[in-house]
């Protein structure tokens, strides 16, 4: 894995809050299989999460990004000033959590954005021949109703 580059912004919160990556889930489901009955569903939210403390200091970028973090912004909870740093200031250590969790969480944000590709690349591939299919389904119906058989 290439060397994941650690970002940090300054969040300033009113409140110590656990945030999470979202709600989100992966569905891997295999509807094309024997038993397409069977849902097989993970949640991805419980591996990302990051504790807002209440005051001014930094954490990973990667959380700006996360819905919970957009919405308690929007509300006035969290307020950033939109900069970016590569590197903490002398003196300033990572709110929350330690540097080398900032790095673990990077990583595995970058992970999840990966993973969540392929896995969408893998949904477009799935529907592109479930249009196929129901084209020839739709054809065959087709030509048995233009021929119908006596």
């Amino acid at each position: 894995m290439s060397e994941s580059k650690l970002t940090f912004i300054r969040v300033t919160s009113t409140r110590t809050l656990c945030i999470y990556s979202g709600l989100d889930h992966i569905d891997k489901s295999d509807m094309a299989g024997a038993n397409p009955n069977r849902l097989k569903v993970t949640n991805d939210w419980v591996k990302h999460d990051c504790l807002i403390k209440a005051g001014s200091f930094y954490y990973p970028s990667v959380i700006k990004d996360w819905p919970t973090f957009i919405e308690l912004s929007k509300k006035g909870i969290f307020t950033w000033d939109g900069q970016i740093i590569s590197k903490l200031p002398i003196g300033e250590e990572v709110g929350g959590v330690s540097e080398e969790e900032a790095k673990k969480l990077t990583e595995q944000n970058e992970k999840l954005n990966k993973s969540l590709s392929d896995f969408k690349a893998e949904v477009a591939k799935n529907e592109k021949y479930k249009k196929q299919k129901e084209a020839i389904d739709k054809a065959v119906q087709t030509a048995i109703a233009q021929n119908p058989t006596k």
